[in-house]
């Protein structure tokens, strides 16, 4: 439980599969009436309770975008990024990837949301083509759904062909100039 504008307000910090399946059965026809619950001190704060949500999941893992939503909180609760890596167990390298995603253009979050894109390649196609990498991956998930594929991935890259192409042909025409 934590104080927001003056409310108190519950979060489910661990169990959020199990409340899930206990509105679905109720949307089902069971009768449930209640749901045990443990409500946390009134002093814990946002930050202890994110931090919690971290430490607490055993569960299903939390996915790439999750992991980056939790990178920035906890950046904007003054925590240094080596500290956000620790309680996340990943390289300070990865939170600063997070933290790209996290404010990266609302479609890229999407895509990276709903698994069409891996945090590593929407990161390089950020730090390669800027504000153009909105376009640039739209043209590779265009590519990977004309293979029947709905994950885009590098070798779906615009120009990723020719870089394959003048590889395989650089050294015959090397041995031809020679």
């Amino acid at each position: 439980m934590a104080t927001v504008s003056g409310k108190q307000i519950i979060y489910v910090t661990e169990g959020s599969s199990r409340l899930a399946a206990a509105r679905r059965a109720i949307t089902l026809g069971a009768a449930l009436e209640t749901l045990p619950v443990a409500v946390k001190d009134r002093s814990t704060s946002m930050e202890d309770l994110t931090i919690a949500l971290v430490k607490g999941n055993n569960g299903k893992p939390f996915t790439p975008f999750e992991t980056s939503i939790i990178a920035k909180r906890l950046i904007g609760y003054g925590r240094a990024k080596a500290e956000v890596a620790k309680i996340l167990s990943v390289t300070p390298n990865y939170v600063d990837d997070l933290l790209l995603i996290a404010g990266a253009p609302a479609q890229i979050r999407e895509w990276v949301q709903f698994g069409k894109l891996s945090v590593a390649l929407a990161v390089m196609t950020i730090n390669k083509h800027g504000d153009k990498a909105r376009d640039v991956l739209a043209k590779a998930l265009a590519t990977a759904s004309k293979g029947g594929k709905v994950r885009a991935s590098a070798k779906h890259m615009p120009g990723h062909d020719r870089g394959k192409y003048i590889k395989k042909q650089s050294a015959p025409l090397f041995e031809a100039v020679s």
